[in-house]
């Protein structure tokens, strides 16, 4: 990829092995850059970037920070963070994740996608066209993509697509010539003055910002999304299933396979466009690939081919595994729209049991949408809670599992189990799955590896 004409010295990531900050390790060591990092704990981020020759340390080195001319960080590193204050005490500048990426940006048209859920899949699905379309494109996304086996990509073409995170406030920094949004709903509500309409005008902001000869691509079968949609004055392309979208989708088929559906926009019709996904949600985020094909000259047997042939994301709807005929399904969803979605869509896939494994996620997350959560879960026929994913938090008194799964009763009527351990999940999953059923793990926690270990457990139950 371009980059600018002098030496930057050494970069030097704090937080290196998240999944943001891993991305951005990654797209400037293939720009030339010098790049090291340290984490608190080594994962599978950090082992992939040292396969690539960048340092990576468990913890503090000041040795290694030493060497640094400048210092990156992500909103979740605090004032407090060793490699911080060294930083300071030496002078070495230090850049906010949102900054460097917005100059890792500037030498690319950008596709950025935003939305409070769906982003990872539908920057992947964009991606891939990119990559079909042999434009070599830069990609930085939120999850791994099973076509590139990463969630960053430095091309050497001139489109970059970006997972544009609102959870921080920062999306609106970065530089977009596409702005796509698809969804808004209260999330992350602390960096937004607990004041949805404050988070509302930041998606507004981020539509407006695209250049005169950019334009926006919004999804008008949400209703939030809609309202907004007097305030953007920048060129705006709405999408969905409603009447008056402009790029629209109808003749909707769903499979256990995925979805079909026929979409009509400026005045050309694709017939048959088929995406190896489940659910009208997914369907939706398909829709962006087409506007962005289309806009871009594509053509209509590229768009449908990158969508026919999309190999996945990593922990969305992904299968870990089947024993004795029972599907463990690994995915992220840990907001009740996003388990909702998920259930809907599992549906799909069996007539038989469905048996939803959610581990919440942040005890602050499960107390400012509880009610959300306790009528989330009614996809599911067996409901097993596990213990709240603290993810550096204390714990919340009247908002765990055992009082979720209270309130849920009043809405779901099926079986609903407490799990006090990971260890105890096999035998309670045994015990209550036959052949054909289908376990759906969700959350954004641990779960993903308890997902990833139950069918093999299951195996050796016997």
């Amino acid at each position: 990829m371009q980059t600018a004409p002098l030496s930057l010295g050494t970069f030097h990531i704090v937080g290196i092995g998240g999944i943001g900050m891993s991305g951005i390790a990654e797209v400037l060591h293939h720009a030339g850059h010098t790049v090291q990092g340290s984490d608190q704990g080594e994962n599978a981020n950090t082992i992939r970037l040292q396969k690539l020759g960048i340092k990576t340390v468990k913890g503090h080195d000041p040795k290694l920070l030493e060497k640094a001319t400048v210092v990156v960080r992500s909103s979740a590193i605090k004032d407090s963070d060793p490699d911080i204050k060294l930083a300071r005490k030496l002078g070495i500048p230090i850049m906010s994740r949102a900054d460097m990426l917005a100059e890792i940006m500037r030498f690319k048209s950008t596709v950025c996608l935003s939305g409070t859920h769906g982003k990872t899949t539908m920057t992947s699905l964009m991606s891939t066209l990119f990559l079909k379309a042999g434009l070599d494109p830069t990609i930085l996304n939120g999850g791994i993509l099973f076509d590139i086996n990463s969630n960053a990509r430095a091309g050497t073409g001139n489109w970059m697509v970006v997972e544009s995170d609102e959870s921080d406030k920062t999306f609106i920094k970065i530089p977009r010539t596409i702005a796509v949004i698809s969804n808004i709903e209260p999330e992350h509500m602390e960096n937004y003055d607990d004041d949805f309409a404050v988070l509302k005008q930041a998606f507004v902001e981020f539509a407006n910002g695209v250049p005169a000869y950019g334009f926006s691509i919004v999804c008008i079968d949400h209703p939030t999304v809609k309202a907004i949609l007097p305030k953007i004055h920048k060129p705006t392309i709405t999408y969905g299933t409603d009447p008056k979208a402009q790029c629209r989708a109808t003749n909707i088929r769903a499979s256990e396979k995925g979805m079909t559906f026929d979409v009509t926009f400026d005045k050309q019709k694709l017939k048959d466009v088929e995406i190896p996904l489940l659910g009208e949600h997914n369907m939706l985020n398909a829709l962006t690939v087409v506007v962005v094909g289309l806009k871009l000259n594509l053509s209509e047997n590229i768009i449908k081919k990158s969508l026919r042939e999309f190999a996945g994301v990593k922990r969305r709807f992904v299968t870990t595994g089947t024993t004795d005929g029972i599907t463990v399904i690994d995915d992220y969803a840990h907001h009740p729209t996003e388990i909702a979605a998920v259930l809907k869509a599992a549906r799909l896939m069996t007539k038989n049991k469905i048996i939803a494994v959610v581990q919440p996620h942040k005890y602050s997350r499960l107390k400012n949408l509880f009610s959300e959560f306790s009528k989330c879960f009614e996809g599911a026929d067996t409901l097993i809670l596990a213990p709240v994913y603290e993810a550096g938090e204390s714990p919340l008194k009247g908002y765990d599992s055992n009082t979720l799964a209270d309130a849920a009763k009043t809405h779901f009527k099926g079986e609903i189990h407490v799990l006090s351990s990971e260890k105890d999940l096999p035998a309670l999953v045994k015990k209550l799955a036959h052949k054909g059923d289908l376990i759906t793990c969700m959350g954004a926690g641990t779960i993903s590896e308890w997902a990833y270990a139950l069918p093999e457990q299951l195996k050796s139950m016997g």
